[in-house]
């Protein structure tokens, strides 16, 4: 219908598809309540005619009529056309980029910076640098603090776990950063994974909380992956985030999870997150009032370092990335390792691959 409403010129079709075009805005109002559903009828019919470039307009009608929504599904169809040997489906990937760009919504975002961090072709991750730059620019922060302040809950509750209603039984699934999740049913017995709908279920309800477990999973899976690479990247170049603003990360149901397995410093020492708690490396409650960063083992002392080993080895906490058991060097490593070099003919991408890395 929206062919018949425009006809066929699809420049000006696209024209009218524009993120804050006066006639989307109209149309979505009109449609109130609907306007999801027929958001993820576009896109299911946009996948069911074979993603036909052509065809693109659904995707960015979708986005339109419902961002988060769409941002979510098309999110999930990002990583399947990347992967595609479909060459029209690969080529897809980038208008995926530019829509949820041209959304801006906090949603949009979130998944753009993911997905930036986990695409393989060096094309792709440029291309969501360069939209996450401008969108920085327009709200006037750093491209950093606008990542950290926009984490998707991914549908979780406060206490970051997840409630899956079956009908006549239910379940809670908790996500661990480096590990399988944890099932519990509703009278908080352990299972050793969340079961396949029986039977007995209502066929509705446990079809649709299984489908949701499997995607948010995923989706926690990739969200552990990109922000495991901001947090060591946070480390190595000793990013630096104010009281309020480490707070704010930590609130986020789906970030908790990757935080509370590092440790990180304040300008009296340092402290892990534990049960909504701050504890030091004797696990004891501290109170930190100024700025807060990722603690590299280099600034530890002997004691800490193994007083934090000790904490992290009785309470089986593994960190996303390495941290306490990071090789350091010291000066004269380094003076040593590079007379043996002299006389070395290096490439300069190799210098300006270390200068990328943090060193």
């Amino acid at each position: 219908w929206p062919l018949e409403l425009y006809g066929e010129d699809q420049a000006r079709f696209e024209e009218v598809l524009k993120p804050n075009h006066k006639r989307r805005e109209a149309l979505r109002d009109a449609l109130g309540d609907k306007a999801p559903l027929i958001a993820r009828a576009l896109i299911d019919a946009f996948v069911a005619d074979k993603a036909k470039p052509a065809n693109r307009w659904c995707l960015c009608l979708a986005m339109g009529l419902a961002p988060d929504p769409s941002a979510k599904r098309l999110f999930r169809l990002a990583w399947t056309w990347a992967r595609s040997k479909n060459r029209n489906h690969r080529n897809l990937v980038h208008y995926v980029f530019r829509f949820l760009a041209d959304s801006g919504s906090d949603e949009a975002i979130a998944r753009l910076a993911i997905l930036g961090e986990g695409m393989s072709k060096p094309a792709h991750r440029d291309q969501v640098r360069y939209a996450l730059r401008g969108l920085a620019v327009e709200r006037g922060q750093s491209v950093e603090e606008m990542i950290e302040g926009v984490a998707p809950d991914l549908g979780l509750e406060a206490d970051g776990s997840l409630w899956l209603d079956y009908g006549p039984r239910a379940f809670r699934v908790r996500f661990s950063a480096n590990g399988p999740p944890r099932v519990e049913d509703e009278k908080g017995k352990l299972r050793a994974r969340l079961p396949k709908p029986g039977k007995k279920d209502d066929a509705t309800l446990a079809a649709a909380a299984y489908a949701r477990f499997g995607e948010t999973h995923e989706d926690f899976k990739h969200l552990v992956r990109s922000r495991a690479r901001q947090l060591e990247r946070a480390m190595r170049t000793r990013r630096v985030w104010s009281r309020a603003a480490f707070e704010a990360m930590c609130r986020s149901p789906a970030m908790w999870p990757l935080l509370c397995v590092h440790v990180f410093a304040h300008e009296s020492g340092t402290f892990r997150l534990s049960d909504g708690e701050l504890l030091d490396s004797h696990d004891e409650t501290v109170s930190v009032a100024g700025d807060v960063w990722v603690a590299h083992p280099m600034e530890l002392d002997a004691d800490t370092l193994a007083g934090w080993s000790r904490i992290f080895a009785d309470y089986e906490l593994l960190g996303v990335f390495p941290q306490l058991t990071r090789k350091i060097f010291d000066s004269g490593d380094v003076a040593a390792g590079l007379a043996t070099c002299e006389g070395w003919l290096l490439h300069p991408g190799a210098i300006v691959g270390l200068l990328a890395e943090g060193w």
